[in-house]
């Protein structure tokens, strides 16, 4: 419903809740949240839910950054967590995360 992707949402920082109303602006006219901006926000809530319960971070704290190659990590002061990075990726009904404490992760999910 429209109340239950507001609430949603509304959990997300400022910076990605426009990145994803933008993602959603191309099928505003047909009246459908895009299935991409859906998948997105699932995934974000995951990921952020996942470094709640595994790292006790608020969900304030969570600060998120980009390398110089445009790989997203969790800026995190941390010293069990030095280089606490991830991967999320969505494809259709499915959304996957994974995480790594210490490593570069990448993943992806297709449909086949």
């Amino acid at each position: 419903s429209q109340d239950e992707w507001a609430e949603c949402i509304a959990l997300l920082p400022a910076a990605d809740r426009l990145r994803i109303s933008s993602m959603r602006r191309g099928m505003a006219f047909e009246g459908r949240k895009s299935p991409d901006a859906r998948m997105e926000v699932a995934g974000q809530l995951l990921l952020r839910a996942l470094c709640v319960q595994e790292l006790q971070v608020n969900w304030a704290d969570l600060k998120f950054a980009k390398t110089t190659q445009g790989k997203h990590y969790l800026q995190i002061e941390d010293d069990v967590h030095p280089n606490f990075n991830f991967n999320m990726a969505h494809e259709g009904d499915w959304v996957i995360v994974a995480t790594e404490p210490y490593h570069l992760v990448g993943l992806d999910v297709m449909k086949v």
